[in-house]
Parts: structure tokens; C-alpha cells; sequence
């Protein structure tokens, strides 16, 4: 087997260096690449070419700033192949466009190390069939982390004749996803901290893995003693890396990571409901519920009935959707509160007199400070540095206003709105149907350009609702049929 294996990647090799292929890249509506390629390399190839594209200077600062570490083992064929095709298509793409940088395979090998540990937390879930409506297992793949800078991840997917697809997203500076799903398996990872010398053999044999047995064995390596992984494959099988657990009893395996209100909001609602589909899982992933509100609208109902702005507040629906004026009502009845303003519950000592004064104080600001359609997402938006405006926002958490939903976002206040920076740094839900199924987001956009139509294309489109767009996962018909933007390369070049 190994001596075939070895067959194999020099007949790879061979094709790549002297029969050449096509590379196709097509963009969706969001400018996420899909590539097309006959081998693994030539896949990685665009992958180098379409991360440079996008992100020229971070992928430059990325992989200048890895450790040069002393030891560097020899990868192996294949391996080896995939991350100096990817190099060729970075330098392909800067020498086209008049730029003197090169990269090469020992920044990019380098940089591995360190690349795949920059995920510290995640909210990661797997429903078994016997959850799923339509008993397919599903997988919800939600890493936090912070949005600037260099841990921000790239979404794309790639898809080889050789019979390999995998939709899922990269630190930039990486030739491919480790967190993400192919056709039968679907991989969550969290974790700080340096990675093994063979870090990337490990991640290859992973997101190449066709079920968590063989991923398991990937694992076996002890590249990544920090991460921690989730998988689960097409046949339901499931796993947690963390404490070995496999096959649930109820049917669901949640990341012990995450923050741990979004963590706890979301078991709330997975033990509320009986099965999921690929879209009940995404409004889970996505939800504005606002945790314990209940609690603080029975309260106002005992304190103020007679009161039109507390009725306005027990009778809102406790989301914080974009557009909820409820939800902006709650967060400055919230904020009214002074010392107590953090609570999750309403306290014993919070008296009658002390919460109807709260509400007029509230009532006061929203009438005030607010036009009379303003919502939730008038106070808190997304922005991002270079661009002409900031976008509306649903969801979230305010430390200082005891309020969080299971769509994790952290917010900031420059001045007088509250800014989100962080939280939910991708989203990817997959249903192992058939055809498998795929939805995916991650902050602002695909681009670093200010001027691409796809700097914050994701910021204003999908963060203010609670819906992620189509990966188009093995479907390139109808990806064709929508993409304005298709590029074809010769790998080699």
C-alpha cells in the first residue's frame, strides 16, 4: 500500500509537471471561489492564485511573519506537491499584477504551524440521524475568534476530477480548509497553541478522510495536541476528540467549547425541538433569542401592567432581530438599570418602585435618542475599517446589558454605536443528504479590497438576517449558471 501510494503521487507529479491542466476558478454572488482542477495540486494552485487575489497583503504579512523553524522533515510526495502548487499560485498571481513578493514552500510550511491553531473557541454541533428529520446527519460548524487581523478565515471549496471536494474555510496562507465538510465528512476544530513539524500531512490526511474512522487515524499523528476536533461522516457516525465520545445517546454531540451562554442557549433549544433539517439547524446557529428574557418580561408584566412601554416589552417576541424595536427597548431598560444592568434574571431585591423607574428612564431614551422605526440594529452594526458605511446586525452579546443569543457576536463602542468585532468567525452547516447540502458565512466579505463588491458584501446581506448563502457544494451547473466571474490558469504556469 505505501509503495502505492508513493506510485501514485509521482504519477501526480508527472501529470502536474509536463501534461499540465486546466485550472477553473468560479466565484459565487459573494465572491467565494469554487475551483475546479483535475489533481489535488492543480486545486491548491488556484486556492494560492485566489487567496492572493483577495488578500495580497495579509497572506504576505501571514506567511513573513511564520517561525522559521529549524527543523523541517520532508513531506511527502503528494503533500509536498499541494503546498509548492499552492506557492506557484500566489507567485502567479503577484507576478501577473507587477508585484516583486514570492512566497515560497518553506514560509508556507512554516507558517503551518502555527496557522491551524488560531481558532480559540467554537460552538460546534452534530445531529446524529436519529435527530434528523430526514435522517441524514447534520453538522453545525460555528469557530469564534476575532475579525481583524490575520486569524480571520477564508471560505472556499475545491473540487478535483481525481474524485476529492471539500467546502470549507482556511487560515490565509494554507492551500486548503480544515474545518469544513466534503462529500462525507464534516470537520469542526478549535484550539490555541504551535502545531507539529508534520502539521501539514496531518491536515491534508484529514480533510482528505471519507469517514471518521480514517480522519481518527489521521489524528493518530499527534500534529495538533492543543486542537480539539468534532467530526462526523455520512453514515452518522460521530466523534469527539476532546473526550473520545462517539454515537450519543440523544443523538447530538456539542463542542464543550464556546461561550458559555451561547453554549447553554443553544442546548436549550436543541432539547426543545424533536428533529432538524439543513434549515432548522441554520436558524438554530443563527438564532436572536435573547437569553432568560422571559424572566424579566413576567417581571415587568407584575410590575407595570397599565404601562404602554412595558406591554411593548412583554409583548416582543425576544429576538434581537435588526429591525426588533423590542429588542432595543430591552437593551436600554437594561442599561437603565445601573448596578443590576448585567443580570441574566431579574433579582429578589428589585422592587415595583425601582423597576417602573427604570422603564420611564428606558422609555425616555428610546423616544428621544431614536426615530420611531429604530430597531435593534439602528445601536448595533457591523463596520468594517475602510468602508463608506456600517450595516445592521442581528444578534449578539452585551456583557454590560446581561444580554446574549446563540448567534455570537461581540460588540465594541468607538463612539455613540455599538461596532460587532468578533464572535462568530465562520458558519457552516452541512445535511449529508442526497445530494449533500451546504450553507455558509463568515464577517464582512470575501475581499480585503475597499473597492470590491465583495469587501462587506457579507456584512451588509446576510449579518442583518438570520441566513447563511448556498456553498454550491458539487454543484457546478448551477453555480455556472449564477457566477458573472470565471478565471481559467494553466498550472504549471
Amino acid at each position: 500500500m505505501p509503495e502505492f501510494r508513493l506510485l501514485l503521487s509521482l504519477s501526480i507529479l508527472t501529470l502536474s509537471a509536463f501534461g499540465g491542466e486546466k485550472v477553473v476558478i468560479v466565484r459565487d454572488d459573494y465572491g467565494i471561489p469554487h475551483i475546479y482542477a483535475r489533481t489535488a495540486a492543480g486545486a491548491a494552485f488556484g486556492s494560492g492564485y485566489a487567496q492572493a487575489a483577495d488578500r495580497t497583503a495579509r497572506l504576505l504579512e501571514n506567511l513573513r511573519s511564520a517561525e522559521r523553524w529549524n527543523a523541517r522533515p520532508a513531506l511527502p510526495p503528494r503533500v509536498q506537491a499541494i503546498l509548492e502548487a499552492y506557492c506557484m499560485g500566489v507567485n502567479a498571481y503577484l507576478a501577473e499584477n507587477g508585484r516583486v513578493d514570492r512566497v515560497d514552500a518553506a514560509m508556507a510550511q512554516a507558517f503551518s504551524r502555527t496557522a491551524f491553531g488560531q481558532i480559540p473557541d467554537s460552538n460546534d454541533i452534530l445531529i446524529a440521524p436519529s435527530r434528523s428529520r430526514d435522517k441524514s446527519p447534520i453538522a453545525i460548524l460555528a469557530p469564534f475568534g476575532e475579525w481583524p487581523g490575520g486569524a480571520r478565515l477564508y471560505p472556499m471549496e475545491f473540487e478535483t476530477a481525481d474524485g476529492l471536494a471539500f467546502a470549507g474555510a482556511a487560515p490565509v496562507g494554507t492551500p486548503f480548509p480544515l474545518v469544513g465538510h466534503g462529500a462525507s465528512i464534516a470537520i469542526a476544530e478549535r484550539g490555541l497553541g504551535p502545531a507539529g513539524e508534520r502539521a501539514l500531512e496531518q491536515a491534508w490526511a484529514m480533510t482528505a478522510s471519507k469517514n471518521v474512522e480514517e480522519a481518527q487515524r489521521a489524528l493518530a499523528m499527534g500534529q495538533f495536541p492543543a486542537q480539539k476536533f468534532l467530526i462526523a461522516d455520512a453514515e452518522g457516525a460521530v466523534y469527539d476528540s476532546a473526550s473520545g465520545s462517539k454515537n450519543p445517546a440523544q443523538g447530538i454531540l456539542q463542542s464543550s467549547g464556546g461561550v458559555s451562554q451561547a453554549a447553554a442557549m443553544t442546548r436549550a433549544l436543541i432539547d426543545g425541538a424533536s428533529t432538524f433539517s439543513l434549515e432548522s439547524a441554520e436558524s438554530l446557529a443563527l438564532s436572536t433569542d435573547v437569553y432568560k428574557a422571559e424572566t424579566w418580561q413576567l417581571r415587568i408584566a407584575l410590575a407595570a401592567p397599565d404601562s404602554a412601554f412595558a406591554r411593548m416589552l412583554t409583548g416582543w417576541n425576544r429576538r434581537a432581530d435588526a429591525d426588533s424595536r423590542g429588542a432595543l427597548a430591552f437593551y436600554l431598560f437594561k442599561m437603565a438599570l445601573g448596578a443590576d444592568s448585567t443580570a441574566l434574571e431579574p433579582s429578589a431585591s428589585l422592587s415595583d418602585d425601582r423597576l417602573r423607574a427604570t422603564l420611564r428612564k428606558a422609555q425616555d431614551r428610546l423616544e428621544t435618542e431614536f426615530a420611531v422605526d429604530a430597531g435593534w440594529g439602528a445601536l448595533f452594526r457591523i463596520f468594517r475599517e475602510g468602508a463608506k458605511q456600517s450595516w445592521p446586525v442581528a444578534g449578539g452579546a452585551v456583557v454590560e446589558a446581561g444580554m446574549a443569543t446563540p448567534r455570537a457576536i461581540a460588540f465594541e463602542q468607538p463612539g455613540t454605536r455599538m461596532l460587532a468585532h468578533g464572535g462568530l468567525a465562520m458558519l457552516e452547516v452541512v445535511e449529508f443528504s442526497k445530494p449533500v447540502r451546504s450553507v455558509v458565512m463568515t464577517p464582512f466579505g470575501e475581499s480585503d479590497a475597499p473597492g470590491s463588491p465583495h469587501f462587506d458584501d457579507q456584512a451588509r446581506e446576510l449579518f442583518s438576517r438570520s441566513r447563511a448563502a448556498s456553498t454550491w457544494f458539487e454543484d457546478r451547473k448551477n453555480l455556472e449558471k449564477h457566477s458573472k466571474d470565471r478565471k481559467e490558469l494553466e498550472y504549471p504556469p
